[in-house]
């Protein structure tokens, strides 16, 4: 074998006749020769090329991959990192006796192996990231890799993988050098310190109780948690199984069961548990622990012990208790608040039902002596002559035409609180329908110097009763004549599509109203000017529209922007589809 020093003056007379550069360095390692320390030089992984000089081939140009290897050959095998070379078709061309010894491999188990499907890769997915590694553009810095191998014994072991391309003269990859760095016991220390810091929270966690027993449920774990929720210290309980006796209740067996809220099975065998029991505590104070238990096996998949993880919930279930006890509370009260509304709501009906019958019946009997007077008054006015015994008579017959409005509509109001009145809902035309009412009431328009338009398209069609719309528009129509001005006034109707609605709009240009006004003008017997207007409406007019609206599922709503600037009444009916 050759010496280390002699090779690398080799490489050094290379360089200067122009070859394939090769840069190195002394290391800080060194071995240990015949009780001598012999610093040892090493060869740095990368080969460089020198583009300022074109290189001199000559026996030691190294020109390729074989070339190479039988100058560094002794070199590498003396090499302390595991090292491969595979040429750049991916096969192995040498591994170093560091790589051998560290997997317990044999030379000839290699030779002339693609490096890809080497026994050692611990899987595919190494496999694949090494592959990802050597693809890379040779510009590229090669950055290092964590790796898992597996040894011939199948033990795994974790390297660090450096990778270097060997660079020829004509600038051409011509293979590859792998360093790989033992890593493992860095994470044997790593993960042994992961799984210390682990258990070292489980330990002196106080909120979840964590403990462990063997077979015979002696204690051989017990954490703070375990100690603050039982009372019991590592010392009263580790190393047998007397805890679970102390902590049942005197009536209860079987560790103070409560519920089993689960469990899993394997071969007929309970391996995990999930339930609740009530505990005696030291200082003798129950509580109540939620557990999940589960079975430890070895590696040869035999039991060895259970894991007890508890959670205290003794106030948990107290604030359910609680809150049981106040939804029972909650729901007599509801059942006993729907007793008595339904109750009032039975008495409210049936003083509402007195009271529409009250008013029908009454008003029949008021109808019946006002009929005589409203046929004989007219006929007493025409026999007299003296104007004075005229007025008389006339007055006589405003009055008793107003009381005769008033029970008219009380009657008909009553009716509409009632389920008497069946409407005969049908395709009506809007427009036709105005006309109609207009034409009906021009007399009162002429009279009071009412203009009235309108406006709405002949195309319409709504769902309603031709009778109750016809008492809508009236009785909306008569309010505005009744509050116009006093000499005279204009009155506009039109209508709108509204999705499945139509709007209905009658605006005037009377007295207006003030937003008071508005928030009552639909209310019974309410006048928005009773000094001006007493025996002319009886208050019902409005109230009757929207209750004859309502039955019709629209909607009545009115809008003024104030005394003096008139108002507009909106109501809405079902179009016809």
């Amino acid at each position: 074998m050759r010496e280390i020093p002699k090779i690398v003056q080799e490489l050094k007379e290379i360089e200067t006749k122009g070859g394939l550069g090769v840069e190195f360095y002394q290391d800080n390692f060194s071995v240990s020769k015949n009780n001598e320390e012999d610093h040892l030089y090493s060869l740095n992984t990368q080969i460089l090329t020198n583009e300022s000089q074109k290189p001199k081939y000559d026996s030691y140009n190294f020109q390729d991959l074989e070339t190479f290897l039988m100058h560094c050959f002794d070199f590498l095998d003396l090499y302390p990192s595991s090292a491969i070379i595979i040429d750049a078709k991916g096969k192995i061309k040498y591994l170093n006796k560091k790589f051998l010894a560290w997997l317990g491999f044999q030379k000839c188990d290699f030779v002339d192996r693609m490096f890809f499907s080497s026994p050692f890769f611990s899987s595919e997915n190494e496999r694949y990231l090494i592959s990802n590694l050597l693809n890379q553009d040779k510009e590229n810095k090669y950055t290092p890799i964590e790796l898992i191998f597996k040894k011939a014994d199948g033990q795994k072991l974790t390297g660090l993988i450096n990778v270097n391309p060997l660079i020829n003269s004509q600038d051409k990859v011509i293979g590859f050098i792998i360093v790989i760095t033992d890593i493992t016991g860095l994470k044997i220390e790593e993960e042994t310190n992961k799984i210390t810091q682990f258990y070292k929270s489980i330990l002196e966690n106080k909120t979840i109780w964590f403990s462990v027993s063997d077979l015979s449920s002696n204690v051989v774990l017990w954490n703070k948690a375990a100690e603050y929720i039982s009372g019991y210290c590592q010392n009263d309980v580790l190393g047998h199984n007397k805890v679970w006796d102390w902590l049942k209740l005197d009536t209860q067996s079987d560790r103070g069961l409560v519920t089993i809220k689960g469990h899993t099975k394997i071969d007929n065998t309970i391996i995990s548990e999930d339930y609740e029991t009530v505990i005696k505590r030291k200082d003798g104070r129950n509580r109540i622990i939620s557990w999940v238990s589960k079975m430890l096996f070895d590696n040869y998949h035999n039991p060895t012990g259970t894991i007890t993880i508890g959670k205290d919930i003794t106030e948990l279930k107290k604030n359910e208790e609680k809150i049981k006890i106040q939804n029972e509370e909650l729901s007599s009260l509801n059942k006993n608040l729907e007793e008595k509304v339904k109750d009032r709501t039975n008495k409210i009906n049936e003083l509402l039902t007195q009271k529409n019958d009250f008013i029908n019946q009454l008003g029949h009997d008021l109808k019946t002596p006002l009929t005589p007077l409203m046929v004989l008054l007219p006929i007493i006015k025409r026999e007299l002559e003296k104007p004075d015994k005229i007025e008389i008579i006339d007055v006589l017959i405003r009055n008793t035409s107003y009381m005769k409005d008033l029970i008219t509509k009380t009657i008909e109001l009553a009716k509409l609180n009632s389920d008497m009145i069946q409407f005969s809902i049908e395709s009506v035309n809007l427009s036709n329908e105005i006309d109609f009412v207009i034409k009906n009431n021009m007399f009162l328009f002429e009279e009071k110097h009412i203009s009235i338009v309108n406006n709405v398209p002949k195309d319409i069609f709504v769902q309603a009763d031709v009778l109750g719309l016809r008492e809508i528009l009236i009785n909306i129509v008569t309010n505005s004549v009744k509050y116009s001005s006093e000499t005279g006034g204009e009155i506009s109707i039109g209508a709108i599509e509204q999705s499945d609605m139509i709007r209905v709009s009658i605006r005037d240009n009377g007295i207006g109203m003030e937003p008071e006004q508005i928030m009552k003008i639909f209310d019974e017997f309410y006048k928005a000017d009773d000094s001006r207007h007493n025996l002319d409406s009886s208050g019902l007019g409005l109230n009757i529209a929207k209750r004859l609206v309502e039955k019709l599922k629209g909607n009545i709503w009115a809008e003024s922007e104030g005394l003096g600037n008139g108002s507009t009444f909106f109501f809405t009916l079902l179009k016809t589809p």
